[in-house]
C-alpha cells in the first residue's frame, strides 16, 4: 500500500520542510531583532556615558567658578 500513497507521504514531506524553513527564518528574524536591541542598547549606552562626561565637567567648571567668585 505504500506505493498507492506515494504522493500523500510526499506531500507531507514537503509541508514538513516548508514548515521548517518557515520556523528557520522565524528563528532568524528573532535572532536579528535581538541584536538590534543590543545593538541600540549599546548605542545609547555610549551617548549617555558621554552625557555624564559633559555634566560632569559642566559641574566642576560650575563650582571653580563659584569659588573664584566667593573670593573676590
Amino acid at each position: 500500500m505504500p506505493l498507492l500513497n506515494a504522493g500523500q507521504l510526499q506531500a507531507a514531506v514537503d509541508i514538513a520542510k516548508a514548515q521548517r524553513d518557515q520556523y528557520f527564518i522565524a528563528y532568524k528574524a528573532a535572532v536579528l531583532t535581538a541584536l538590534e536591541d543590543v545593538e541600540n542598547a549599546l548605542v545609547s549606552l555610549s551617548q549617555e556615558r558621554v552625557r555624564n562626561g559633559k555634566l560632569a565637567s559642566s559641574t566642576k567648571s560650575y563650582g571653580y567658578a563659584a569659588r573664584l567668585e566667593g573670593t573676590l
